[in-house]
C-alpha cells in the first residue's frame, strides 16, 4: 500500500472589501484529517478560493487577465586487486547521504545516462575503457543512483501522461486528468510523471529490471540513504475540465474586454465554483502504480486519515516526498504538501523542503519569506514533524545546514519600501538558527545591504556566507551559540564565489567567477585561509582559461570534483578561445595544497569528440561535465562519450567510448 500523506497550504485569499493579500503565517499549525470527506471539503474549498483569485481584477494588471501558475566528494577506498585503491564518488553536501547524477561509479564500473539510454561501461584498468551493454529506459532518465554493495542501479525519469486525452505512456487508466487553468490556450498537451526503474547490475554485461514504478509528479530531486531513496516531486491537482478562466464571449483574456462585463465573471465564478465542489476527491489526486513482473500494473492507494493541513498562504499546488526501499520497491510512502516545491536539504535523519509565501499583490511593508518543512523516515515511510519559517528566501540547498538538532538557514531579503507613487526593493542577508521545532532561536545582524548570497556552507559551529553586488564580502559566522549567531570576520575579494567546499579545518576551497579589467569574466579557483576566522584571507587564487571560459561546476556542486587522498580538483571546462575551431572542451586537474596554492597538472580534452558529432539533438550536452579520478587516473564525462587518461599524461587519451 502507498501511504500518502497530504499536507495541504491554502491559498488565503481576502473577502471582498477586505485590503491587501494574507500576510506571513508565522506560526504553521498541523492538523491531521478524520475523514476523506474532510479532505475533499478542504481540496473544494482552496480550489474555490485560488480560482476566485484568478479571476478578480483585485489581481490583474498589465491589461492582460494574468493565470498564476500552479507550479510555478567524498572517496572510497577498495581493496588491492583488480581495483582502483581509491576512486571518488558523487560531490555531496553530507556524508552518508548520496545525492543523484547522470553519471556514477563503483570503482571497475561507470553507470551512464546518455539520452534515452543507460550506458554501463567497464572502467578498470583505465586502459580497458569499454562498453559492456545498454539498457533502453522509458520516458526521459533524468538521473540514477548506485548501491554498490547491493549491485543495483535505480534510474530516475520522466514520462508524460496526456492532459486531456486521458493516459499515455503511463497506467493511470482510472483517472480523469484535465487541463490545468494556467494552459491558456496554447496546448498544454502532457503533465509530468515520474518512473523509478530499479536493475540488477549483478552482471553489468547483462543487466535486468527487477522493478518499476510510476508515480504522478515531476521529479526534482532525490536523496539516498542506504536502501532507502526519498524522491521530491512536483504535480498539480486535476481540475475539473470543465472549470473555465473567462467567459464564453470573452476569449482574449485582455481586461479592456472586461469593463463592463463584470456580470459574466461573477456567472462565470459561480458556476465553477458549483462544479468544483461536486468533483469528488478520486478526481483531484493523482494515483501512483507499480508494473508487476509479468507485466501487469497494480494501483498503490492512499488514507485519507493520513492527511494533514497547515496554514500558510502559498499557491496551490503538489509537492510530494515519496519513499521507496530500493530492497523491497514493492514499498512506496509518500508525504504530500499542497505548495510548489522550493529547495530541498537532506541528512541522515531528517529531509528538509523549502517554499515561499505568496503575496499575490504588490504594497509596502512586504519582504520575501520561507516556509520550512521537516519530515523524517519512520518505519519505511516518510512523516512530517515540524514546520517553520524565516525572514527571505533561499539560494539553494547549502543554504540549509543542520548541526546537533539545529537548522542554519542563510537567506536574501527583498523588502517592498515606498517610494512616491513606485515602490523600490531594499535588500539584506541574513543567517537564521532553527530549533528542533523549526522555530527561530537566533539570528545575525543583517549583512551586505543592496547585495544578495552567491554561496553558503556550514561547516560543524562555523558558517560562510559569500555576497556580491560589486565586490565579493565573504562572511565567517561563529554558530556555537545557536541564540546567539555571531558575524566574526568579513574579507572583500573582486568577483564571487558560487560554491564553497571545506578543505580540512582552516580553509575552504572555492569556485567562482573573477572579472576581468574589462567587461570579460573568467573562472577562478580560490584557497580561503580561515584559522584565524575573524580575519579570513584570500590565501591562493587560480584564473582558469580565458574570459570566455566557463565551467559547470560553477552552478552544480556535483561536477566539482575533490580527489581528497591526493590533493587532486578536477572540473569540466569549455572555452572559445585558444583553439582554431573556437571550442575547447576538457577536464581541468590540479593539485591543490594549503601551503603552496594550485598546481596545474594537464587538461584531458573532449574537444574532438564534441567534432564527431555534427547533429545536435536536445538530448546531448557532448562537451565535458564530469570527471572521475582513480589511482593515477582520470575520465572525463559527456552526455556521449567517456574518455580516459593517465594523470601523468592527459593529453594523451587511453581510451575513449563514444556512444553511438
Amino acid at each position: 500500500m502507498w501511504r500518502r500523506i497530504f499536507v495541504p497550504l491554502p491559498f488565503v485569499l481576502l473577502a471582498c472589501g477586505e485590503d491587501g493579500p494574507p500576510g506571513i503565517t508565522t506560526k504553521l499549525a498541523l492538523t491531521a484529517f478524520d475523514s476523506c470527506e474532510s479532505l475533499e471539503n478542504y481540496i473544494q474549498d482552496q480550489a474555490v478560493r485560488e480560482m476566485r483569485a484568478r479571476l478578480t481584477p483585485q489581481i490583474q494588471s498589465g491589461g492582460v487577465l494574468r493565470v498564476m501558475s500552479s507550479e510555478d566528494n567524498a572517496s572510497v577506498s577498495l581493496p588491492p586487486a583488480a581495483a582502483p585503491s581509491s576512486f571518488t564518488r558523487t560531490n555531496t553536501q553530507e556524508r552518508g547521504v548520496d545525492e543523484p547524477d547522470f553519471v556514477k561509479t563503483d570503482g571497475t564500473h561507470i553507470f551512464a545516462i546518455s539520452g534515452p539510454e543507460l550506458r554501463i561501461l567497464k572502467s578498470w584498468p583505465a586502459s580497458e575503457l569499454a562498453e559492456l551493454s545498454t539498457v533502453r529506459i522509458e520516458g526521459v532518465p533524468r538521473e540514477l543512483v548506485l548501491e554498490e554493495e547491493a549491485h543495483r542501479v535505480t534510474v530516475l525519469s520522466g514520462v508524460s501522461i496526456s492532459l486531456a486525452g486521458g493516459p499515455r505512456n503511463l497506467p493511470f487508466n482510472d483517472i480523469a486528468i484535465a487541463p490545468r487553468p494556467d494552459c491558456f490556450d496554447y496546448g498544454c498537451a502532457d503533465t509530468g510523471a515520474t518512473k523509478i526503474t530499479v536493475l540488477d547490475v549483478s552482471n553489468p554485461a547483462s543487466p535486468s529490471v527487477s522493478a518499476e514504478i510510476y508515480l504522478p509528479g515531476n521529479y526534482r530531486t532525490a536523496r539516498r540513504v542506504g536502501s532507502s531513496l526519498r524522491l521530491v516531486l512536483g504535480d498539480s491537482v486535476r481540475w475539473p475540465t470543465g472549470v473555465k478562466w473567462w467567459p464564453e464571449d470573452n476569449d482574449s483574456g485582455f481586461l479592456s474586454d472586461l469593463f463592463g462585463n463584470e456580470g459574466a465573471y461573477e456567472d462565470l465564478m459561480d458556476a465553477n465554483e458549483e462544479l468544483i465542489r461536486s468533483t469528488p476527491l478520486a478526481s483531484w489526486l493523482p494515483k501512483a502504480s507499480r508494473k508487476l513482473v509479468d507485466g501487469t500494473t497494480v494501483e498503490l492507494d492512499y488514507a485519507c486519515t493520513s492527511f494533514q493541513s497547515t496554514n500558510a498562504p502559498v499557491h496551490l499546488g503538489l509537492t510530494s516526498v515519496v519513499t521507496v526501499d530500493l530492497a523491497a520497491p514493492e514499498s512506496v510512502h509518500e508525504t504530500t504538501m499542497v505548495t510548489q516545491p522550493g529547495e530541498v536539504y537532506a541528512t541522515l535523519d531528517h529531509l528538509y523542503v523549502a517554499t515561499t509565501h505568496f503575496w499575490w499583490s504588490t504594497e509596502a511593508g512586504q519582504i520575501s519569506y520561507t516556509y520550512l518543512f521537516k519530515l523524517r523516515e519512520n518505519a519505511g515511510s516518510t512523516e512530517l514533524v515540524a514546520a517553520g519559517g524565516v525572514d527571505g528566501v533561499l539560494l539553494d540547498q547549502f543554504s540549509m545546514g543542520e548541526h546537533q538538532g539545529y537548522l542554519r538557514v542563510a537567506t536574501t531579503i527583498d523588502a517592498n519600501v515606498e517610494d512616491g507613487d513606485f515602490f523600490r526593493m531594499e535588500t539584506t542577508n541574513r543567517v537564521s538558527v532553527l530549533g528542533p521545532e523549526l522555530a527561530v532561536v537566533g539570528k545575525t545582524q543583517d549583512i551586505a545591504k543592496g547585495e544578495r548570497i552567491y554561496s553558503a556552507r556550514f561547516v560543524g559551529e562555523r558558517g560562510f556566507v559569500v555576497t556580491f553586488r560589486q565586490i565579493d564580502p565573504l562572511f565567517t559566522i561563529d554558530l556555537a551559540d545557536p541564540a546567539h549567531p555571531k558575524v566574526i570576520g568579513e574579507l572583500e575579494v573582486p568577483g564571487f564565489s558560487t560554491y564553497l567546499h571545506p578543505l580540512g579545518d582552516d580553509h575552504l576551497l572555492a569556485i567562482g567567477v573573477h572579472f576581468d579589467s574589462g567587461f570579460g569574466r573568467s573562472v577562478k579557483l580560490t584557497i580561503f585561509d580561515v584559522s584565524d576566522f575573524a580575519n579570513p584571507k584570500e590565501a591562493f587564487t587560480q584564473v582558469v582559461g580565458s574570459s570566455s571560459g566557463s565551467s559547470e561546476a560553477l552552478d552544480d556542486h556535483r561536477a566539482f570534483t575533490w580527489f581528497a587522498e591526493k590533493g587532486l580538483l578536477a572540473i569540466p571546462f569549455t572555452d572559445w578561445a585558444g583553439n582554431p575551431q573556437g571550442f575547447t572542451s576538457d577536464v581541468r586537474v590540479y593539485h591543490v595544497d594549503v601551503n603552496t596554492g594550485f598546481e596545474a597538472k594537464g587538461a584531458l580534452p573532449m574537444s574532438d569528440v564534441y567534432g564527431a558529432l555534427p547533429e545536435w539533438s536536445s538530448w546531448y550536452a557532448p562537451y565535458a561535465r564530469r570527471s572521475i579520478l582513480a589511482d593515477d587516473f582520470v575520465y572525463a564525462i559527456s552526455d556521449v562519450a567517456v574518455r580516459s587518461a593517465s594523470l601523468e599524461n592527459l593529453a594523451q587519451p587511453l581510451a575513449t567510448v563514444v556512444f553511438e
